[in-house]
């Protein structure tokens, strides 16, 4: 379930959620500790569960960070930059 919340009308400073399976933001979080900029993003995340028990990492950020996000995972945890990609893919629409 993506989330967006409009701070302006710029793309790329819109407020969106960053929504990421719990297991593959533990990944892509282990990965992320030579990445300061990017690991301080990711370390905002707020863990919620569904009535099933499944955890879902939530992370409110601007569309420039989420874009960060997404270019690392690509290289370092490409199963988190899917999900990345669609929380973009979402503020993106109109």
């Amino acid at each position: 379930m993506n989330r967006q919340f409009c701070t302006a009308s710029d793309a790329a400073s819109k407020t969106i959620f960053v929504d990421i399976p719990i297991n593959h933001y533990n990944g892509f979080l282990q990965k992320c500790e030579g990445w300061r900029g990017e690991l301080d993003i990711l370390k905002k995340a707020v863990v919620t569960h569904d009535l099933d028990g499944h955890g879902q990492a939530e992370i409110l950020c601007e569309v420039m960070h989420a874009e960060l996000l997404r270019d690392l995972a690509l290289s370092i945890y490409p199963r988190a930059a899917i999900y990345i990609e669609d929380s973009i893919r979402v503020a993106r629409q109109p």
